[in-house]
Formats: C-alpha cells, structure tokens, sequence
C-alpha cells in the first residue's frame, strides 16, 4: 500500500549480515494515526550499505517516516544514517538532544540491546498486544512472536538468552518492537 497523506509512520529496522545464509534484514512500519502495521520487508540480498539507502527511501516514501534501527551489531549504519537527510527522523536515545550531536557521536541515535533494553522490549510488546491488537495483524509478525523465546536464570535474576529458536528468524520481530519503541516516544 502507500502511505495516506497526512498520517504519520515510524518504522524499525533490524539489519542483517547482507549474505544469503546470513540473518536477514527486516524493516516492520506503523501508521501513528490507524494505529495498524502498515508495512514489512524482509531481505537476505542487500547489503548493509544498500540496506542503510533503502531505508533512506522509505522513510522518504512513507511520509518522513521515524527511523529506529537496532544498532548494536551495525553502528556503521548508523552513522551512514546520520550523515544523510534522514538524520532528523532518526531515533533519539532518550536523554539525548539533537543539539548534543555530532558526526563522530552516531551512538546517541536509533537502539541498542542489552538484556535490560530486552526486558523492557517484551513487557512493551505485551502491553500493545493487549491494549492496541491492531498492531499485530501482520502473518510474519505473530508468526515470528510464536518462535521467540526468552530464558531467565533466576537464580540471578537475569536474561540468558533472548530470541528466536534454533532455525528461527525473529528478525521482523525485532523491527517490529524497534517501531514500538520510536512510536511511543
């Protein structure tokens, strides 16, 4: 579909290893006025500075669509992010200002995961799957929460493991929540 005018999107963005048997890249959209999925793509076939310039394009495409992309494993994506005219819709952390930046600072956009970040990644995605269901019609989506697993040492009160099953891909999962994230801030 295309964007309606007038309607606000925010997207996240997972980014993969751009190999075909590598993970794959992701990029799950919400419209911010339908409160709906309004778009997906999965891809194993760009690479990581083709996949930064497609969600260039989509950002464009949808309206100037909010960025977040998952940042941990690509902050070169990040920055390249940064350096282009989409860096005013790019996630920022919070207790970071636009005004703090500069080019050498990439770190203070989009998110980082950390077993703490993760935690509160599943308690958000519980709580829209309650309150707003709208936002998880997408197939992929549920298809990829049913194989999402989350392993606790209680012992220590924290996360071993979150993530998809062995042979499983969560990939528009995680794009999905990155969106949550930017939508609810």
């Amino acid at each position: 579909e295309d964007p309606l005018p007038g309607h606000h999107y925010c997207f996240g963005a997972d980014p993969g290893l751009g190999v075909a048997r590598g993970d794959s890249s992701a990029v799950s959209g919400i419209c911010r006025v339908c409160r709906r999925t309004a778009f997906r793509m999965q891809t194993r076939s760009l690479r990581p500075d083709e996949f930064a310039d497609w969600i260039c394009g989509v950002s464009r495409h949808w309206n100037d669509a909010g960025i977040n992309l998952e940042a941990n494993f690509r902050p070169e994506m990040v920055e390249l992010l940064a350096r282009t005219d989409r860096r005013p819709f790019l996630y920022l952390r919070t207790g970071a200002s636009r005004t703090d930046i500069v080019d050498n600072e990439p770190q203070r956009y989009c998110f980082s995961t950390t077993p703490t970040t993760k935690r509160q990644i599943i308690h958000l995605m519980q709580f829209k799957m309650e309150t707003e269901p709208g936002l998880f019609l997408d197939s992929v989506v549920l298809r990829q929460a049913l194989v999402f697993r989350v392993q606790v040492n209680l012992d220590r009160n924290v996360v071993n493991y979150i993530g998809a099953g062995k042979g499983q891909n969560d990939d528009v999962l995680v794009a999905h929540a990155l969106a949550l994230i930017h939508d609810q801030d």
